[in-house]
């Protein structure tokens, strides 16, 4: 789906079989043989501004995305086999992301909480670990 508004052109993917959108945004139909629509996406985020002047051209603040100016688009589209092998392992990166999140955040709260206390002298390295051992559950 895509929509201009001002100077923003809006974008996403719709991946329910029925739904229903703004007038204000043109749908269009990803030939997921030929392109991984996560491949698309991806793309369009990295190339923002590329997407937006092309479809900027051929529009009107407030009118849909013309298809004219989408056609004029040229990106390089890996074959379907390489941007296959590619997602698998950013799935399973994604995944691993995912997974360590929650320690990241523990670990920066740790850090937040006990940074104050070692500056100021309330706490001194060797009481850290008593200190640690009441906190984390």
């Amino acid at each position: 789906m895509f929509g201009l508004s001002r100077r923003v052109l809006n974008f996403g993917l719709m991946s329910d079989a029925l739904g229903s959108v703004s007038s204000a945004y043109k749908v269009f139909k990803v030939r997921e043989e030929i392109l991984c629509s996560d491949f698309l996406e991806r793309l369009m985020r990295i190339k923002a501004a590329y997407f937006y002047m092309a479809v900027s051209a051929s529009s009107r603040e407030g009118q849909s995305v013309s298809s004219q100016g989408l056609s004029l688009l040229r990106v390089v589209v890996p074959p379907r086999d390489v941007q296959d092998a590619f997602y698998s392992f950013d799935t399973r990166f994604a995944e691993r992301i995912a997974a360590i999140e929650p320690e990241s955040r523990t670990l920066a709260a740790l850090g937040d909480t006990l940074l104050p206390k070692l500056i100021s002298g309330e706490l001194r390295v060797k009481d850290a670990e008593t200190f640690l051992e009441r906190i984390v559950v």
